[in-house]
């Protein structure tokens, strides 16, 4: 058995070494540069190598569709999937992708440098996974610590932890289809308008966010939490609120909390049934693909028009790559410089300043930091965030980080419900954030953190 797993590594790690070299040796123009076809076969390679095996040969704690599996297919698949559309299907499969979209990736001169970068980012994800189980600090605490949250909690504790983060999950997702039904009633939504017509009569309340990171937080607790009939009845008010989402165009709000949700139940040590694989397969083949050709002119006025589509899937996901190649251009125009790290610290600054009276701690933004108005309506993706930071290396090192931190936790031996259900949020907000912008991401961890030490905190007091 030993010489097996050893054959594996070996095999493992040869493959991630030529595979990170020739990466290294494209982006640095160091051998001959091949064809953009040539650079999505590339892409398609690594893909498969970063997904097809993503577990620690030591441990093996981290699960195929676990937490830190479904955030690397997730991100994967949104840099690559329009590409392997146009390049392996023909350029008419892509025709119903927008006009700006399609000349921002295959007509950009730095689409096989975005290929290369998004590539050798995942490869360091990747890396990171399959190390982060090797070495412990152990950190002796004192007695007066052993008394704090860093401890563990009893059985009788963790009990009521549960129990609460349960209940916790089930008012976060009523109170966010409280707020959907109230805007129903009020005339605020309609269950025919476009997506376009309810992102314009949401963007003036600034509550909604809120509500939207509690309903992806409230799932992710009733699933790790929740048993028995509590479970089904939270389940069923978050098949409502995603009905209402998922009518006027929001797949991303239900899709992310789903893939952490995925992870959190494969973490349960749940296996990869027909079931979920079915589901699945309706989520991405059939339900995603139409609300994106219907939601301009209301999903519910265009339910004849649905049909299965795999690449309709792809070239929905896969668009992200248009962000990379947009700002690579950008850089080789003279028109961006990097920042430095500015949009990864900046929001913490933010954060303390609204607790810090009578000082003003704001920073002024670097001019390069304009990727709201430079990338507006695309989104944006972590790929290009830490490559505007710090270069290639701002990009490998943030899916390293991501990686080791995901897989670090997923291998926690005796990881308690309410553990999974704090990093199964966090792993929501991973997936979250692959496709947008990180200047949210730092505020809703601190939100996440809050409540669950609190909750962590007034279970510690319990005597058991």
């Amino acid at each position: 058995m030993r010489t097996t797993v050893s054959q594996k590594s070996i095999i493992y790690w040869s493959v991630w070494g030529l595979l990170t070299i020739l990466c290294l040796l494209l982006l640095g123009k160091l051998v001959p540069t091949p064809s953009d076809f040539g650079f999505t076969v590339l892409s398609l390679i690594v893909f498969v190598f970063v997904n097809i095996y993503p577990r620690d040969s030591q441990t093996n704690k981290v699960a195929l569709l676990g937490l830190t599996h479904v955030h690397l297919l997730y991100a994967s698949l949104s840099a690559f999937g329009l590409a392997w559309v146009y390049y392996f299907f023909g350029q008419s499969a892509a025709a119903n992708v927008p006009s700006s979209v399609r000349n921002a990736i295959f007509n950009s001169p730095n689409y096989g440098k975005a290929i290369a970068l998004s590539s050798l980012a995942f490869l360091f994800y990747t890396l990171a996974v399959r190390t982060s189980g090797r070495g412990r600090i152990r950190i002796k605490l004192s007695s007066r610590s052993e008394n704090r949250l860093v401890t563990k909690l009893s059985e009788t504790q963790e009990k009521t932890m549960s129990l609460i983060l349960s209940w916790l999950g089930v008012a976060f997702v009523l109170a966010f289809l409280v707020m959907m039904l109230y805007m129903l009633l009020s005339g605020r939504m309609t269950l025919q308008m476009s997506y376009h017509a309810f992102m314009s009569s949401v963007s003036s309340s600034e509550y909604y966010s809120l509500f939207i990171l509690l309903y992806s937080v409230g799932i992710c607790y009733i699933i790790a939490c929740a048993n028995g009939p509590l479970r089904v009845f939270g389940l069923a008010l978050y098949g409502v609120a995603a009905f209402l989402l998922l009518v006027t165009g929001n797949k991303g709000e239900v899709l992310y909390a789903v893939l952490a949700c995925i992870g959190v139940t494969r973490r349960k040590g749940s296996k990869i049934s027909l079931k979920l694989v079915l589901g699945i397969a309706a989520l991405v083949f059939v339900l995603i693909p139409f609300i994106t050709a219907s939601r301009q002119g209301g999903v519910l006025l265009g339910l004849n028009n649905m049909s299965v589509s795999f690449i309709g899937f792809l070239t929905e996901v896969g668009a992200q790559l248009r962000c990379t190649t947009r700002l690579l251009d950008q850089f080789d125009s003279g028109t961006r410089s990097f920042i430095w790290g500015y949009s990864y610290y900046n929001p913490i600054i933010n954060i303390i300043d609204r607790f810090v009276p009578f000082v003003n701690l704001r920073l002024t933004p670097p001019a390069s930091f304009d990727f709201k108005v430079a990338f507006s309506s695309w989104g944006f993706n972590q790929i290009a965030e830490g490559y505007a930071n710090f270069g290639a290396v701002g990009a490998c090192l943030y899916f390293y980080l991501v990686g080791w931190f995901l897989s670090k936790r997923e291998k926690i031996e005796d990881m308690s419900n309410s553990q999974l259900a704090y990093y199964g949020s966090i792993c929501a907000e991973f997936i979250n954030v692959s496709r947008n912008k990180f200047a949210f991401f730092w505020g809703h961890i601190f939100i996440l953190t809050v409540i669950y030490l609190a909750c962590k905190w007034l279970c510690s007091r319990k005597r058991g």
